[in-house]
């Protein structure tokens, strides 16, 4: 018989202790002799919020914390990804040890640079590519089977430090070296420095099939080149009144 887990609610009152546990322990003591301190006027000065091991089932309740940049919700039971489109100043997100199965609800998030995901029931890393500005990730001990999405993670180009340890794909001696080959800008992959001779060798034996890649990308980056200088000139157009016989010869 399944055992039944209660679950959490991130309510004012969880918040609130959660934030006072981060301020100095007179202070707090000094703002609970007060009276139940106002969330209201708490969330905006919170940097810094620890909701781990607390059994949340779900994410709510944040509005207000949109100087937040840094959040732990690790250790829980969340399922789904969401409602953290408000927190456009998080750089740090961590939601290891949770029960996702999909990547989704972070296109908002373009500040993060540090995000874990490990532990999770993960397949995919669809739902990343909006966050251009990641140098760390952590995605060790997920269900990732496939090294195409291993090699997806090349479109990330901030990325120095990645953990991928303890999925299906990783059981396969030779996907390290296609990780080191596709993705030449790490510098730490599961927690140990790359050798840059190992880098090197990883380059070398994939060297066909990267000048493919590489072809692609840069006709992909030159397509958008495009479209960006034609997109801006449009606009000055625009804002000078000439965009409609623009349109016309075009």
């Amino acid at each position: 018989m399944p055992v039944s887990v209660d679950m959490q609610v991130i309510d004012d009152k969880l918040l609130v202790d959660a934030v006072l546990d981060e301020k100095p322990p007179a202070e707090a003591e000094s703002l609970r002799a007060e009276g139940d301190p106002s969330l209201v006027e708490l969330a905006p000065d919170v940097r810094c919020l620890i909701l781990s091991f607390k059994s949340i089932g779900r994410i709510e309740n944040l509005v207000g914390f949109e100087n937040l940049t840094k959040l732990c919700l690790d250790n829980n039971n969340i399922e789904e990804i969401q409602n953290l489109g408000t927190l456009k100043n998080l750089k740090w997100l961590d939601l290891s040890f949770n029960k996702i199965r999909k990547v989704g609800g972070l296109e908002a998030l373009t500040e993060l640079t540090d995000l874990s995901l490990c532990a999770n029931k993960l397949v995919t890393v669809e739902g990343l590519e909006t966050l251009k500005k990641i140098e760390c990730l952590s995605l060790g001990n997920n269900r990732i089977a496939s090294v195409d999405q291993v090699i997806k993670l090349r479109e990330m180009k901030s990325l120095k430090m990645l953990t991928i340890a303890g999925n299906p794909v990783m059981n396969d001696g030779e996907n390290r070296l296609i990780t080191l080959a596709y993705l030449e800008r790490l510098e730490y992959l599961d927690y140990c420095l790359v050798d840059k001779a190992d880098k090197h060798a990883a380059r070398e034996a994939y060297h066909d099939e990267l000048l493919d890649v590489e072809e692609m990308e840069s006709l992909t980056n030159e397509k958008e080149t495009r479209e960006k200088a034609a997109e801006e000139y449009k606009t000055h157009l625009d804002k000078n009144g000439c965009l409609f016989a623009y349109i016309i010869f075009d």
